[in-house]
C-alpha cells in the first residue's frame, strides 16, 4: 500500500481498521469479537455494504481490489449497492404477493429456495448485467418483478430466480429485458381494449 491509496481510503470514509478486518474476513478468519470497538467497526462495515451475512460483499471485494490493483471502486460500489437495494425491493414484492420472504420449490425430490440470498443475487445478477450489457436498471427491476408476479400467478416457482438470471450460459432475463418494450406495448394495447 502506498500513500495515495491510503489517502483514497480515508477520503472515501474508510478506516484502516475496517480494511484490516476486511482482509481478515476474506482470509476466512472470523471477526466476531467481544471487543466493543471491533463490534462497532463490524456494524459500520455492514451499514456501508462491505460485508453481508458475515462474508465480504461485492462492494467489499471492490474496495480490496482497489487496494491491490489500484482500480477505482466508486462506481462499482454504487452499482453493487443498487443491486442490493433491488434485492430488498424484490423481497418486499414477494412478501406483498405471498406473505412470505421465500418460496420453496421441490425439484426431483429435493427442496430449493426460489430466491437466492443477497450475496448470490447480486453476484449472479452483476455477471448477467455485464455479459449482456443490461444498462437500464429501472427496466431490469420491472422485468425481474414481472417474472416473480408471473410465477405467483401460475403458482409455479421454477425456474429458480438464479436460473432465470442465467443457466447453462443462457439468460432468460436478458431475453425478457430485450423484449420488454414489445411486450409492454402488447400489455398496454390489451389494457386499452384495442387488441382484445
Amino acid at each position: 500500500m502506498n500513500l495515495a491509496k491510503m489517502e483514497g481510503i480515508i477520503e472515501r470514509g474508510y478506516d484502516l481498521n475496517i480494511v484490516s478486518l476486511l482482509y481478515m474476513l476474506k482470509g476466512g478468519e472470523s471477526i466476531d469479537s467481544k471487543n466493543l470497538k471491533i463490534q462497532a467497526f463490524k456494524q459500520m462495515m455492514e451499514r456501508k455494504g462491505l460485508i453481508l451475512d458475515g462474508v465480504v460483499s461485492l462492494a467489499g471485494e471492490e474496495l480490496l481490489k482497489f487496494l491491490e490493483e489500484g482500480t477505482e471502486p466508486t462506481k462499482e460500489i454504487e452499482k453493487v449497492q443498487g443491486l442490493e437495494e433491488l434485492y430488498d425491493r424484490v423481497v418486499e414484492r414477494l412478501i406483498a404477493l405471498t406473505g412470505k420472504k421465500q418460496m420453496r420449490v421441490e425439484i426431483y425430490g429435493k427442496t430449493y429456495n426460489y430466491l437466492p440470498n443477497k450475496y448470490d443475487f447480486t453476484t449472479r445478477l452483476k455477471k448477467t448485467i455485464n455479459k449482456y450489457k443490461l444498462n437500464d436498471t429501472e427496466k431490469l427491476e420491472k422485468v425481474i418483478i414481472r417474472n416473480i408476479e408471473n410465477c405467483h400467478k401460475k403458482n409455479k416457482w421454477y425456474p429458480l430466480l438464479m436460473y432465470y438470471f442465467t443457466k447453462d450460459d443462457v439468460s432468460t432475463l436478458a431475453t425478457d429485458y430485450e423484449a420488454w418494450e414489445e411486450s409492454k406495448q402488447i400489455i398496454e394495447q390489451d389494457y386499452d381494449g384495442t387488441n382484445i
